[in-house]
């Protein structure tokens, strides 16, 4: 590695790449970007401030997406094999909001102060974290109770079968 670069390969850098990878493996695929996963990362374990987190963040999502889109074009759909996964009219019609919150965005951004900036990311990480919680709670509540159906009708299927053949051996 070069003498004169401001990147060092230690045990920090190290680990905070390792975890920005299990980051975009985990957020990716699911269809989040992982920005409020990475921010924190990046500042707490790499020492960028907010502001520099923010914008690596940024340009880590953005080319993570691509690479998402990029293979997305390719692959059909699952269910209606004629189709295409990208739905291309909601693309049409989400593209002039996303136009407007990101430069909305990145003016609030230049706006306003470090500390609260600090606070925002704070709090709508926790809400994330939070929203995400649910979301296993509920989805693991639900495959709890089709394991318990699955159960329970394999239950009955092998009480059926018990029936019948007790009901042949009497005969």
């Amino acid at each position: 590695m070069d003498q004169h670069s401001p990147f060092v390969l230690d045990w920090h850098n190290g680990l905070g790449l390792g975890l920005s990878v299990l980051v975009a493996f985990i957020s990716g695929p699911g269809g989040q970007g992982g920005g409020s996963f990475y921010i924190p990362l990046f500042t707490v374990l790499l020492g960028f401030s907010v502001n520099q987190a923010a914008a690596l963040s940024s340009a880590v999502v953005f080319f993570g997406c691509i690479t998402m889109v990029a293979q997305a074009l390719f692959t059909n759909h699952p269910e209606v094999p004629t189709l295409p996964v990208v739905d291309y009219t909601l693309v049409l019609a989400m593209t002039p909001t996303l136009c407007l919150g990101l430069a909305l965005g990145v003016l609030a951004n230049a706006l306003t102060s470090q500390w609260l900036l600090n606070i925002l990311i704070i709090c709508i990480w926790t809400w994330s974290c939070i929203q995400l919680s649910f979301t296993y709670r509920k989805a693991r509540v639900k495959e709890r109770q089709q394991q318990q159906q699955q159960a329970t009708q394999q239950q009955l299927e092998t009480s059926k079968d018990q029936v019948i053949k007790a009901e042949t051996t009497i005969q």
